[in-house]
């Protein structure tokens, strides 16, 4: 039986710092036939040389840099997928970094054709203070359907539910999922987890991306309406059922509520905002 080929996708933007590592992790899996396509936004920085040193597949996206306050990796990944020519698409961000049997473990999960798509989950690690309150964070949502999102989809069920939906910008993932979910497809999860390079963490940088998530939120509400939206939204759902783990790790958890705080507040600042006038879902 001939392997299956697996397209890669990996949207990136002034990420020289990361690339590197995310695309030797690519290169050292154990599973082949993979085709490895990167989607740069026009970087300022070494990060397309340094793409093609792993791949011939580099590709910019648009006439420039997206504009500020935009969410441009759904962009990019509907255009690698566009370009993929794949049985299988696994959308990597340039700061994540792969265990060598994950490919393989995915495809296994698909290969009979019972089930359509794959949560892979994530483990964060970085430098600093903030890093390792986002990797508390992260723990909690192992198992999570409403926080982890499949990203590795057979193609054609890609192609049939049409990509992501841009108008709801960072909410892209989650709304693919509940799109899979309405078609009636099956999800799975991987045993292995995805390293999540969440670099030297500041309170500064999660509430700027938070804001951008936010002024998307709007849209998203509206399409999937509030009763669904709240339950992806609410952090005490995720946190009570686990008062004994925070009440272990006291720091940590005085962490979490600050950076929640902030980032929750930013979010909402980003929600009145609304999305920006050239939003990419136009």
């Amino acid at each position: 039986m001939n392997p299956q080929l697996v397209s890669v996708v990996v949207p990136t933007l002034n990420a020289a710092s990361l690339i590197e590592r995310c695309l030797q992790s690519i290169a050292a899996q154990e599973y082949s036939p993979i085709e490895l396509i990167v989607i740069d936004g026009h970087s300022t920085d070494e990060t397309v040389r340094l793409a093609r040193a792993f791949t011939s597949n580099v590709y910019l996206e648009g006439n420039g840099p997206p504009q500020r306050g935009v969410f441009s990796a759904p962009v990019q990944r509907n255009a690698g997928a566009a370009r993929a020519t794949g049985t299988f698409i696994y959308h990597v961000d340039a700061d994540m970094v792969l265990p060598p049997g994950l490919i393989g473990e995915c495809v296994d999960l698909l290969r009979d054709g019972s089930a359509h798509a794959v949560i892979v989950p994530e483990r964060s690690f970085g430098a600093g203070y903030w890093a390792r309150i986002k990797a508390f964070e992260r723990s909690f949502y192992s198992g999570d359907d409403l926080v982890e999102a499949p990203r590795f989809i057979r193609a054609d069920v890609w192609r049939t539910l049409g990509g992501l939906d841009l108008s709801v910008g960072g909410n892209d993932d989650w709304d693919f999922h509940i799109r899979l979910q309405g078609h009636g497809y099956r999800v799975l999860r991987t045993r292995q987890e995805v390293l999540h390079n969440e670099g030297h963490l500041s309170l500064t940088r999660l509430a700027k991306k938070r804001y951008i998530y936010g002024r998307y939120s709007a849209v998203f509400i509206r399409k999937h309406g509030v009763g669904r939206a709240f339950d992806h939204y609410n952090p005490l759902r995720r946190y009570l059922s686990h008062k004994s783990r925070l009440a272990a790790h006291p720091f940590k958890t005085v962490g979490l509520i600050v950076m929640r705080t902030v980032e929750y507040g930013a979010g909402a600042a980003g929600m009145l905002a609304g999305p920006p006038a050239n939003d990419l879902g136009g």
